[in-house]
């Protein structure tokens, strides 16, 4: 089993009763992540590795050091209230001098509740699931990863030795 270096993480939610509580109780089950949740931005960010924010005003009223925290290595995952949202990405890149640029790539059009569909049809007339268990382990490995490398100054990760 690989050792995982600790990780802290913030979850700003302004949702009682959060939908996330299973993620939260998921991560939370994780022996070397610890998680702190709370209804607004804590004072001070850098106490953390990862900051999560999900609903209208966590995700409208950013904290004033965000940028500083994200060019800093800190991690930032925005989860929209409703799934099938296109995301708005944007991808800090830190070139070998030390700058960091900020590319916000395209994003393909998406068929709306395309998920939804492809479950309903699941139960109802048993056609594959389009996103296989074993993709989304490959998305834990690809997240484990970049906590790795975020731990270890941008480090490359190898992961499943590819």
């Amino acid at each position: 089993m690989l050792p995982h270096p600790a990780l802290s993480l913030f979850c700003v939610t302004d949702t009682e009763g959060s939908a996330l509580s299973s993620l939260l109780a998921y991560l939370e089950s994780i022996p070397h992540v610890r998680v702190t949740a709370a209804a607004q931005w804590p004072t001070a960010l850098d106490a953390y590795g990862v900051v999560i924010s999900h609903g209208g005003e966590a995700n409208q009223g950013r904290h004033p050091d965000l940028e500083g925290f994200i060019d800093r290595g800190g991690g930032w995952l925005v989860l929209l209230d409703g799934a099938e949202q296109p995301p708005a990405l944007t991808l800090h890149q830190r070139r070998s001098e030390g700058e960091i640029i900020r590319i916000t790539p395209a994003v393909a059009e998406r068929e709306p509740c395309r998920f939804h569909h492809n479950l309903a049809d699941h139960l109802l007339w048993g056609e594959p699931i389009t996103a296989p268990l074993a993709d989304s382990v490959k998305v834990v490995a690809i997240l484990e990863a970049a906590a790795r490398s975020m731990s270890r100054g941008g480090t490359l990760e190898v992961i499943n030795g590819g």
